[in-house]
């Protein structure tokens, strides 16, 4: 109810007790109440995991496909304001962390001054500005691939950006269609 981008409302009608006038009001409401998404018949997401997905997906992907942006602006609102204590930006990381185990990456912690040599040493990187290099170090992280792995997939999100120290990569193109 404190998101600045949450439209979800319902709308509830009153008569007053004398029966001489009535009132249809909107106020907001949550896709995590099991009236919220009552049609004829009953509730479409009777379960809580059903509702949190609705959440979730709406403010980070199908808001994505509506309006062209996130529908989380990162204001920390629902972090601070949660009765039960959901925080979208843990929510996300471990969205992240098993999306990247579903494909088969694995990463290991280390030591940031190894990892500014290591990309300060990689040829796709030799020569880069040392500023430049400084902003690219708490982004880098090591990663290794189990073989068949698919790292990217047309139409995918570019999320992260590769850089081969050992191993071969294979890039396939799909025509529909065709073998």
């Amino acid at each position: 109810m404190v998101c600045p981008t949450c439209f979800c409302t319902t709308v509830s009608d009153g008569v007053s007790l004398d029966g001489k006038s009535a009132e249809r009001v909107r106020r907001w409401d949550s896709c995590f109440t099991i009236p919220f998404s009552h049609m004829h018949g009953g509730s479409v997401r009777v379960s809580l995991r059903s509702r949190y997905r609705q959440w979730i997906t709406h403010k980070l992907a199908t808001w994505a496909d509506q309006f062209g942006s996130l529908g989380c602006v990162g204001c920390g609102r629902c972090v601070t304001w949660c009765p039960v204590g959901i925080d979208i930006t843990e929510e996300v990381a471990a969205i992240l962390q098993t999306r990247r185990a579903d494909r088969g990456i694995h990463e290991r912690g280390e030591d940031p001054i190894m990892i500014e040599r290591r990309l300060a040493e990689h040829p796709f990187l030799s020569g880069i500005d040392a500023a430049l290099l400084a902003e690219l170090v708490p982004l880098a992280q090591e990663s290794t691939f189990v073989p068949g792995t698919s790292l990217l997939r047309e139409g995918d999100d570019a999320r992260s950006f590769d850089l081969i120290e050992q191993g071969r990569v294979s890039l396939e193109v799909h025509v529909p269609g065709k073998r």
